[in-house]
């Protein structure tokens, strides 16, 4: 209900699922805790300079009403095993 707090993880792997549900806890009223991942696995946000992080905020300054991610953020490395 209204007023409750939701904590959100989520990762640069599906930014489209992170909006969507930061959107719905945004229409629903919850007070929304978000702990980020800046890395992503093979698709997503995938790019260093426009990580999830960045795209949420940058939703947020175009006007669309998004709780604000915490500072709190697990950063994940990119570097993938040589097969």
């Amino acid at each position: 209900k209204a007023g409750d707090t939701l904590a959100v993880g989520t990762s640069g792997s599906f930014p489209a699922s992170a909006v969507a549900v930061l959107c719905a806890a945004t229409e629903l009223g919850l007070n929304t805790k978000v702990i980020a991942s800046y890395g992503s696995s093979m698709y997503g946000a995938t790019r260093v300079e426009f990580n999830i992080v960045t795209m949420l905020r940058l939703l947020q300054e175009k006007g669309i009403s998004l709780p604000t991610v915490d500072e709190l953020v697990f950063i994940k490395s990119t570097q993938r095993e040589e097969e």
